[in-house]
């Protein structure tokens, strides 16, 4: 059985804990679909492969969504200061997809971190897929 089967399993029975274990999996899942579509909506401005030894740049954002999935607001959490303009790729990475999808029955706030990861291309690969790959 699935952890996520498992945890609907329990939550019929009653579980009180199940739910609060099932929400991390659901954003976890969402997460993978939003880095998805940011990967589509960026064509050949990503890569695959194996990682460089170095990364040329390293930008984390924060994007935050109105319930239908738009975008209200994408934000730089963390900074390159080794090299700035992949700060603004980053941005306008993020903000190419539009509409991730209505977020409207998931608890707010309606919001998640993204970590680009930039080679010496300026290609760039997401955090959420390297992490599970």
């Amino acid at each position: 059985m699935t952890d996520v089967s498992e945890i609907l399993h329990r939550i019929e029975g009653g579980d009180p804990q199940a739910g609060e274990q099932l929400l991390p999996l659901i954003y976890d899942e969402l997460r993978r679909r939003a880095a998805q579509l940011i990967l589509a909506a960026n064509p050949g401005a990503s890569f695959i492969g194996p990682q460089p030894a170095q990364w040329y740049g390293i930008a984390t954002v924060t994007l935050s969504f109105n319930a239908d999935g738009s975008l209200r607001n994408v934000d730089l959490m963390r900074r390159s200061s080794i090299s700035p303009e992949v700060n603004a790729m980053a941005l306008e990475a993020a903000r190419r997809v539009g509409n991730f999808g209505s977020v409207s029955n998931l608890p707010q706030p309606w919001q998640f971190n993204e970590t680009f990861l930039y080679n010496t291309d300026k290609q760039f690969q997401l955090d959420t897929i390297v992490a599970n790959r």
